[in-house]
């Protein structure tokens, strides 16, 4: 029962022994107690003693309290520091991942191109008509597009997959492990989806180009970007409007 008091915080165990017996005292002392006395002590000096006890105690308090303040202040400085890291790396009007972060998510994954010949594929993005959409309807009208698509973004890639608006109306999507044909499919399906899309814009229309890492001929994430940027253009140029 002794050993379960001392266990308590900011307690003080103060032992009063009719007889006090040094090696006794020294073993109450190891485990737990703060004051051994003889029951024969004088009142002034069991006085004096708890008023020291007590001085040391309210220290005890204070820096607890001042710890636990402290430790407080620190969780929420973390979390406000991941909150704006998050916010350095995002597109505040989408939500999707902007450029930085895109840059970053590409290098780490063109390692494993280089490294393990693992396939890398991109798609670039752009809403056909954009200006049209903005200078009938106004900037809210268009935000309120570029929000809807993001929106089909975010359903309609896979989790390993990044999506990024890099700007305006372009937007990419990173899809490591995916070749020509998982592109392909997904293209398709961005494209099906946005037409859907019940605006006050009307049907929304995009243009994709897409490509897939080649070691052989590509030697950095921009060559491959380039790549995708360059089937975007020949589309657009082939098939006006569409994607």
């Amino acid at each position: 029962m002794f050993e379960s008091w001392t266990g308590e915080e900011q307690r003080a165990i103060v032992v009063l022994v009719p007889e006090l017996n040094a090696p006794f005292a020294q073993e109450l002392l190891e485990i737990g107690a703060d004051i051994v006395l003889p029951c024969t002590v004088s009142v002034p000096l069991l006085g004096a003693q708890l008023a020291r006890l007590e001085g040391k105690l309210v220290v005890a308090r204070n820096l607890e309290a001042e710890r636990s303040t402290h430790r407080k202040l620190l969780s929420e400085l973390v979390l406000t520091t991941r909150k704006l890291h998050l916010q350095t790396l995002t597109d505040p009007l989408t939500g999707l991942a902007n450029r930085r972060m895109a840059e970053a998510f590409l290098k780490r994954h063109w390692f494993q191109v280089e490294r393990r010949n693992l396939p890398l594929g991109v798609l670039i993005i752009d809403l056909d008509d954009f200006k049209r959409i903005n200078d009938k309807f106004g900037h809210d009208a268009g935000d309120a597009a570029l929000r809807a698509f993001a929106t089909v973004l975010k359903e309609n890639v896979r989790q390993e997959d990044l999506a990024v608006r890099l700007g305006g109306d372009e937007f990419l999507v990173v899809c490591p492990l995916a070749q020509v044909s998982n592109l392909e499919y997904l293209r398709k399906r961005l494209i099906e989806v946005a037409r859907q899309l019940t605006l006050e814009t009307g049907p929304l229309s995009c243009s994709i180009g897409f490509a897939e890492s080649d070691r052989n001929t590509m030697k950095s994430p921009s060559e491959l970007l380039k790549q995708a940027d360059e089937h975007l253009m020949r589309l657009k140029r082939n098939r006006p409007g569409k994607g």
